[in-house]
């Protein structure tokens, strides 16, 4: 592609009947046009497109269905001990802020929001697999008798 213009320079078609060769080519220089920045040297101003509805509703689901990890802790059975009940109840409402946390920030826009929601879904799918292998090893238990 030997023959293309550099970017910003157009031929005159006055200087060859046919098209440019490069014995016949005159190249006249273009400035470029330079787009558009909004609020530059004013206050901040809103982008043209508009708000993020994607990230908005991400981050609203977040903020409404996390608090259900820790009803799902705190329904657990007590019949192991104390402590076990305990440390579930804290691990589960941890993970409930955390998601609460992470949606306000998918609704401001932060970018370590989502890295935090990524760690979230994959513990949460390490506990599902981890509740399926058990469901598993029961029904083998009860199948084997």
């Amino acid at each position: 592609m030997g023959s293309m213009p550099a970017p910003g320079i157009h031929y005159d078609s006055a200087c060859s009947v046919d098209w440019p060769t490069r014995a016949n080519r005159r190249p006249s220089r273009v400035a470029p046009v330079l787009p558009i920045r909004y609020g530059v040297g004013t206050a901040p101003v809103e982008h043209p497109v508009g708000f993020n509805w994607k990230s908005r509703r991400s981050g609203l689901k977040w903020i409404a269905f996390s608090p259900l990890m820790f009803l799902w802790g705190v329904m657990a059975d007590r019949t192991s001990s104390d402590l076990e009940y305990s440390i579930q109840v804290t691990l589960f409402g941890a993970w409930s802020v955390l998601g609460v946390i992470s949606g306000i920030g998918t609704i401001a826009g932060a970018s370590w929001a989502a890295s935090v929601q990524r760690v979230l879904v994959w513990t949460l799918l390490a506990l599902f697999a981890f509740c399926a292998v058990a469901i598993i090893l029961i029904l083998f238990d009860i199948l084997a008798r």
